[in-house]
């Protein structure tokens, strides 16, 4: 026994009208317009957010952010720049692993330099419970050290986070639309 909309596509006839969609669409096209422009773009500019962030980070001597950032800012500019062989899903796919590997690489970090903070904030407050000058120098130290790492780190995840949400938005629909 067939059904009516079986018959109906035989025929080439469509009853359906096409359905709405309600609320927020997980799915976003790289070129469809949010917030002034695409969401290609916010990706650029969030690439280049966490490559200056990690340009002060390696003033300090430590690049290893800044290699990261830049092969991020490489693959977004590669999308923007040639979308012919680079806004596809395979592309996607990959931009959005790497951005998972990379807030979890900045995340992990960000728990180290945590971790060595409390540490040294125990050892420091251990060796001068007599000396009230010396406790005061080495926690101006530690806190001179440590919150700039904290503070760069918590951005970059931020930023990282958002980013990799909005690749993710762009890979579901190009694996939709594959």
């Amino acid at each position: 026994m067939r059904t009516q909309n079986e018959s109906d596509q035989e025929k080439g006839i469509n009853h359906e009208e096409p359905r709405e969609h309600a609320g927020f669409e997980m799915a976003a096209e790289p070129d469809k317009t949010c917030c002034l422009c695409s969401p290609r773009f916010h990706v650029l500019a969030q690439c280049i957010v966490i490559l200056i962030m990690s340009l002060i980070y390696s003033i300090i001597g430590y690049k290893d952010l800044l290699i990261w950032s830049a092969v991020g800012l490489f693959m977004i500019i590669l999308v923007i720049a040639i979308p012919k062989f680079f806004a596809n899903f395979y592309s996607f796919a990959i931009q959005f692993l790497f951005w998972i590997a990379f807030c979890l690489y900045t995340l992990t970090y960000l728990i180290m330099i945590v971790v060595m903070k409390i540490k040294s904030d125990k050892e420091s407050e251990n060796r001068t419970k007599g000396d009230k000058g010396g406790a005061a120098v080495s926690a101006f130290i530690i806190n001179f050290i440590f919150i700039p790492f904290i503070a760069i780190y918590s951005i970059i995840l931020l930023f990282s986070m958002l980013a990799t949400f909005l690749v993710f938005r762009m890979t579901l629909f190009a694996y939709k639309n594959r």
